[in-house]
Protein backbone atom coordinates (compact mmCIF):
# COMPACT_ATOMS: atom_id res chain seq x y z
CA UNK A 1 0.00 0.00 0.00
CA UNK A 2 1.53 3.47 0.98
CA UNK A 3 4.91 4.27 1.65
CA UNK A 4 3.78 6.25 5.32
CA UNK A 5 5.90 8.91 4.66
CA UNK A 6 5.63 12.26 6.55
CA UNK A 7 4.54 14.77 3.78
CA UNK A 8 6.27 17.55 5.37
CA UNK A 9 9.78 15.84 5.04
CA UNK A 10 10.53 17.97 8.40
CA UNK A 11 13.34 15.68 7.98
CA UNK A 12 14.90 16.58 4.81
CA UNK A 13 14.52 20.57 5.10
CA UNK A 14 17.46 22.25 5.34
CA UNK A 15 18.69 24.46 8.07
CA UNK A 16 17.64 27.89 6.93
CA UNK A 17 15.04 30.48 7.82
CA UNK A 18 11.47 29.97 6.67
CA UNK A 19 9.30 33.45 6.21
CA UNK A 20 6.17 32.82 8.11
CA UNK A 21 3.00 31.75 6.00
CA UNK A 22 1.83 35.56 6.56
CA UNK A 23 1.35 38.66 3.87
CA UNK A 24 3.25 41.03 5.72
CA UNK A 25 6.09 38.65 6.90
CA UNK A 26 6.82 37.50 3.19
CA UNK A 27 6.86 41.11 2.04
CA UNK A 28 9.31 41.86 4.80
CA UNK A 29 11.34 38.93 3.47
CA UNK A 30 11.24 40.08 -0.29
CA UNK A 31 12.47 43.95 0.71
CA UNK A 32 15.30 42.64 2.58
CA UNK A 33 16.69 40.59 -0.63
CA UNK A 34 15.92 37.29 1.70
CA UNK A 35 14.09 35.33 -1.30
CA UNK A 36 15.97 35.22 -4.55
CA UNK A 37 13.61 32.80 -6.68
CA UNK A 38 10.05 32.91 -5.99
CA UNK A 39 7.90 30.05 -7.61
CA UNK A 40 3.96 31.50 -7.93
CA UNK A 41 1.86 28.98 -7.35
CA UNK A 42 -1.63 29.02 -8.95
CA UNK A 43 -2.40 32.48 -7.23
CA UNK A 44 -2.14 36.17 -8.12
CA UNK A 45 -0.45 38.15 -5.33
CA UNK A 46 -0.91 41.02 -7.56
CA UNK A 47 -4.24 41.25 -7.11
CA UNK A 48 -4.79 39.30 -3.77
CA UNK A 49 -2.91 40.51 -1.40
CA UNK A 50 -2.76 43.00 0.96
CA UNK A 51 -0.54 46.79 0.09
CA UNK A 52 -0.05 45.89 -3.45
CA UNK A 53 2.25 49.08 -3.80
CA UNK A 54 4.63 47.67 -1.29
CA UNK A 55 4.37 44.19 -2.71
CA UNK A 56 5.32 45.66 -6.61
CA UNK A 57 8.04 47.58 -5.10
CA UNK A 58 9.20 44.19 -2.91
CA UNK A 59 9.06 41.73 -6.03
CA UNK A 60 11.71 43.93 -7.97
CA UNK A 61 13.97 42.18 -5.22
CA UNK A 62 13.56 39.18 -6.76
CA UNK A 63 15.63 37.52 -9.09
CA UNK A 64 13.78 35.14 -10.81
CA UNK A 65 9.74 34.97 -10.79
CA UNK A 66 7.93 31.87 -11.69
CA UNK A 67 4.22 31.51 -12.00
CA UNK A 68 2.74 27.83 -12.48
CA UNK A 69 -1.06 29.29 -13.38
CA UNK A 70 -4.18 28.23 -15.98
CA UNK A 71 -4.48 31.89 -16.88
CA UNK A 72 -1.97 35.06 -17.73
CA UNK A 73 -3.23 36.56 -14.19
CA UNK A 74 -1.48 40.49 -13.02
CA UNK A 75 1.37 38.81 -11.20
CA UNK A 76 2.16 36.40 -14.46
CA UNK A 77 1.56 39.07 -16.98
CA UNK A 78 3.20 41.88 -14.68
CA UNK A 79 6.30 40.17 -13.02
CA UNK A 80 6.76 36.81 -13.89
CA UNK A 81 10.33 35.95 -15.92
CA UNK A 82 8.81 32.37 -16.63
CA UNK A 83 5.33 31.62 -17.13
CA UNK A 84 4.47 27.61 -16.65
CA UNK A 85 1.01 26.17 -18.28
CA UNK A 86 -0.84 24.59 -15.32
CA UNK A 87 -3.22 21.62 -16.51
CA UNK A 88 -6.62 22.03 -14.62
CA UNK A 89 -8.60 19.25 -12.82
CA UNK A 90 -9.80 17.36 -15.68
CA UNK A 91 -6.65 17.09 -16.95
CA UNK A 92 -4.62 15.38 -14.03
CA UNK A 93 -5.90 12.97 -11.36
CA UNK A 94 -6.89 14.17 -7.80
CA UNK A 95 -8.99 13.91 -4.80
CA UNK A 96 -11.92 15.92 -3.65
CA UNK A 97 -12.75 16.00 0.00
CA UNK A 98 -16.40 16.93 0.99
CA UNK A 99 -18.56 17.51 4.06
CA UNK A 100 -18.92 13.57 4.14
CA UNK A 101 -17.38 12.00 1.29
CA UNK A 102 -13.73 11.97 -0.28
CA UNK A 103 -14.24 11.37 -3.72
CA UNK A 104 -11.55 10.37 -6.71
CA UNK A 105 -11.38 12.77 -9.59
CA UNK A 106 -10.06 10.67 -12.67
CA UNK A 107 -8.01 12.53 -15.37
CA UNK A 108 -10.85 12.67 -17.97
CA UNK A 109 -8.93 14.80 -20.49
CA UNK A 110 -5.07 14.95 -22.03
CA UNK A 111 -3.40 17.98 -21.35
CA UNK A 112 -3.17 20.31 -24.41
CA UNK A 113 0.00 21.90 -25.79
CA UNK A 114 3.28 22.39 -22.78
CA UNK A 115 0.50 21.99 -19.90
CA UNK A 116 2.05 20.14 -17.48
CA UNK A 117 0.40 18.68 -13.37
CA UNK A 118 2.08 20.51 -10.11
CA UNK A 119 3.38 16.61 -9.76
CA UNK A 120 5.15 16.90 -12.59
CA UNK A 121 6.35 20.56 -12.09
CA UNK A 122 7.84 20.00 -8.73
CA UNK A 123 9.67 16.02 -9.40
CA UNK A 124 11.29 17.77 -12.47
CA UNK A 125 12.57 20.81 -10.60
CA UNK A 126 13.66 18.47 -7.65
CA UNK A 127 15.19 15.51 -10.03
CA UNK A 128 17.26 19.11 -11.67
CA UNK A 129 18.30 20.13 -8.40
CA UNK A 130 19.52 17.04 -7.50
CA UNK A 131 17.07 16.28 -5.07
CA UNK A 132 16.03 12.87 -5.57
CA UNK A 133 14.27 11.53 -2.40
CA UNK A 134 12.01 15.02 -2.89
CA UNK A 135 9.19 12.90 -4.49
CA UNK A 136 9.44 8.93 -3.22
CA UNK A 137 6.70 7.51 -4.66
CA UNK A 138 6.02 5.51 -7.90
CA UNK A 139 3.21 7.10 -9.25
CA UNK A 140 0.17 9.55 -8.20
CA UNK A 141 -1.79 7.38 -6.89
CA UNK A 142 0.58 5.72 -4.11
CA UNK A 143 1.22 9.28 -2.98
CA UNK A 144 -2.39 9.72 -2.92
CA UNK A 145 -2.75 6.49 -0.77
CA UNK A 146 -0.21 7.89 1.52
CA UNK A 147 -2.61 11.24 2.48
CA UNK A 148 -5.83 8.85 2.23
CA UNK A 149 -3.89 7.33 5.41
CA UNK A 150 -4.54 10.20 7.78
CA UNK A 151 -6.78 9.33 10.51
CA UNK A 152 -9.67 11.41 9.31
CA UNK A 153 -10.13 8.87 6.15
CA UNK A 154 -10.23 5.67 7.49
CA UNK A 155 -7.66 4.40 5.37
CA UNK A 156 -9.37 4.59 2.48
CA UNK A 157 -7.22 3.63 -1.15
CA UNK A 158 -7.23 5.40 -4.39
CA UNK A 159 -8.40 1.57 -6.08
CA UNK A 160 -11.51 1.32 -3.52
CA UNK A 161 -12.26 5.30 -4.24
CA UNK A 162 -12.07 4.38 -8.28
CA UNK A 163 -14.29 1.21 -7.96
CA UNK A 164 -16.83 4.41 -5.97
CA UNK A 165 -17.98 6.96 -8.29
CA UNK A 166 -19.95 8.42 -5.42
CA UNK A 167 -17.11 8.64 -3.20
CA UNK A 168 -17.12 6.68 0.33
CA UNK A 169 -17.86 8.13 3.47
CA UNK A 170 -14.39 10.18 5.19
Amino acid sequence: VGLNLSLRAEDRRLDAPYPANHYGEIIGSLEAGEIDMLLVWGGNPLSQWPNLPRLRRALDNVGLIVAWDLFMSHTAREVADLVLPATCWLEETGLKAGATHIYLMPQILEPPGECRTGVWIQTELARRLGMDDFYPWPNVETMMDDVLNAPDCRGITVEQLAASPGGLMA
